[in-house]
């Protein structure tokens, strides 16, 4: 809820600001007058003296005019709230789909008063409300309430009896006597007002103005007069005045089917097929209430299930891009795999060729050092030895001591070799075995002997 500040800066919003010249008018005359209340002294000493030009000072003129009303006129906030509401776009074309501002076309004169500035504003603001009651009815309260009359439906104007406010004879009077009544009378518009507006925002599809649901007012609100009417007539009762204010003063159809309900108990024979009629009209009326609110449902599921749909057709998407990924990752493990493999497969020849390569540098190595030892041998023991043709088919050359060595005879020696080469692939072994670190020339002959 907007408090009394807002309320009053919002009307200002609406309304023809005031003039230089105005104010200074309003001053002169209220200067002029033997006795003012305190209100009218404070505006005169607060804004005799100020610079009038500026367009900011002009507006908070106008400002403290309405926060001095609100002091002296407690009826003075209500009227603006009803104002306010009046001149609201918005909230007049949510009031319009209520039935509470007439739809058949707009209000000109509230148009005017909005858009742009009309030649007779509906409130003007000046200093003498303060102090003239006469000028505060006319201007302030009688100006709003002649833009209810303009713009409410009749049957809401009857409701709360517009009228007895307004009437040229009466209603001042009436006014003047009870101020506290119209308050109250006030605060009553606004209340109902306010919850229409509510209702309004709960249920806005049934207010909504489409074309496809062009009966949908009649069912959701309230019959329309014509089949109000025909229902009568079809009941076999006249269409008065009594029943036609009942129309007009309901706001639903279950006020009319109240008021003709009290027509039936006070007189059950007149009032029997009519009340049928209703009540049948009303039980159809809620069945198809009850099928557009149903079919908004399935409306509202299909919108879910459709965005549930597409949710998961995302999610597919999503799941088949990942398996062709997977898919194309596997395909990729595969091709490593076989590289793999063969990257083993190569490893074995490159063993397989390194293992041969090793016999062959072995040999190659031990075949180096037996040609060492040969040429050590045969520097070392060269006028002890000789190499001869060997008789043997299978051996080429053998080796001959012609002189002891180390005190072993030619003769021992010759027979050794000799009896070596015949069994040198056994006896080898089992010499070198049984040899120690005084073997010496053994070993490099044994070694000869194996080369040779």
């Amino acid at each position: 809820m907007n408090s009394e500040a807002e309320i009053i800066e919002e009307a200002l919003t609406h309304l023809v600001p005031s003039s230089q010249e105005e104010i200074k008018d309003d001053i002169k005359a209220a200067k002029k007058r033997k006795k003012i209340n305190n209100n009218t002294k404070y505006m005169i000493n607060k804004y005799e003296n100020q610079k009038l030009d500026n367009e900011k000072t002009r507006f908070n003129y106008d400002r403290d005019i309405c926060l001095e009303l609100k002091d002296l006129k407690s009826d003075f906030i209500p009227l603006f709230q009803i104002y306010n509401i009046l001149t609201d776009k918005n909230e007049s074309f949510k009031l319009k789909n209520c039935f509470i501002i007439k739809k058949n076309g707009d209000n000109i004169k509230l148009n005017n008063e909005i858009d742009e500035y009309f030649e007779e504003p509906i409130i003007v603001l000046k200093m003498y409300l303060l102090y003239d009651e006469d000028e505060y009815y006319f201007n302030i309260v009688k100006g709003i309430l002649n833009l209810m009359d303009s713009n409410f439906e009749d049957s809401y104007k009857k409701q709360y009896s517009l009228c007895q406010y307004i009437d040229d004879k009466s209603g001042k009077n009436k006014y003047e006597t009870n101020n506290l009544a119209f308050k109250n009378y006030c605060i009553a518009i606004i209340n109902d007002i306010n919850r229409m507006l509510n209702e309004y925002e709960l249920n806005k599809e049934r207010y909504s103005d489409n074309s496809s649901k062009k009966n949908e007012k009649e069912f959701l609100n309230k019959i329309s007069e014509d089949k109000f009417e025909f229902l009568i007539k079809k009941s076999k009762i006249e269409y008065n005045h009594v029943l036609s204010n009942i129309f007009k003063t309901s706001n639903n159809n279950d006020d009319i089917l109240l008021k003709i309900k009290a027509l039936y108990n006070n007189d059950k024979e007149k009032y029997f097929e009519l009340k049928g009629y209703l009540e049948e009209y009303l039980e159809i009326n809620a069945i198809k209430n009850n099928n557009i609110d149903l079919n908004q449902k399935i409306k509202s599921m299909e919108k879910k299930l459709k965005e549930q749909n597409d949710k998961l057709s995302s999610q597919d998407k999503a799941i088949n891009s990942l398996e062709l990924i997977i898919t194309e990752q596997k395909g990729n493990i595969a091709e490593l795999n076989t590289k793999i493999k063969d990257l083993s497969d190569d490893n074995a020849k490159i063993k397989e060729k390194l293992d041969f390569m090793e016999i062959i540098i072995n040999a190659s190595l031990s075949r180096k050092v037996i040609n060492h030892c040969r040429n050590i041998i045969i520097i070392k023991y060269k006028d002890s030895i000789t190499v001869e043709k060997n008789t043997n088919k299978n051996e080429l050359f053998k080796i001959v001591v012609v002189k002891d060595i180390n005190k072993v005879s030619a003769k021992d020696a010759n027979d050794l070799i000799d009896s070596l080469l015949e069994n040198k692939n056994y006896c080898i072994i089992s010499i070198i075995n049984k040899s120690n670190n005084s073997f010496n020339d053994y070993v490099l002959i044994i070694s000869i002997i194996i080369y040779f």
